[in-house]
């Protein structure tokens, strides 16, 4: 694993900061650092841990819910989203 970075959330109107390492997902790095998202499915198919994307970009492992237009628009599932790059900033819905 490389060098920890940090996730940027802007939580009901609170922004926070959290640690996160390559390979893990903005849904496992919000666990370790005690912040329950909101989840469902874990596997990218209910929606249920959509973020917007602010800054940074992120991969997706699996997505069986977001369409093109979501994309363009910033929307992302947590729990398959990995961070890349030294800046993730989203906001939770």
């Amino acid at each position: 694993m490389g060098e920890p970075s940090h996730i940027v959330a802007h939580i009901s109107g609170r922004k926070v900061c959290w640690p996160r390492r390559d390979q893990e997902t903005i849904l496992q790095s919000a666990r370790k650092a005690g912040y329950a998202l909101p989840t469902q499915c874990e596997r990218g198919y209910c929606g249920t841990c959509l973020v917007q994307l602010r800054k940074g970009k992120v991969r997706l492992l699996n997505n069986e819910v977001l369409s093109e237009q979501d994309l363009t628009d910033g929307l992302r599932v947590a729990c398959q989203a990995i961070p890349e790059g030294d800046v993730c900033e989203i906001e939770i819905l």
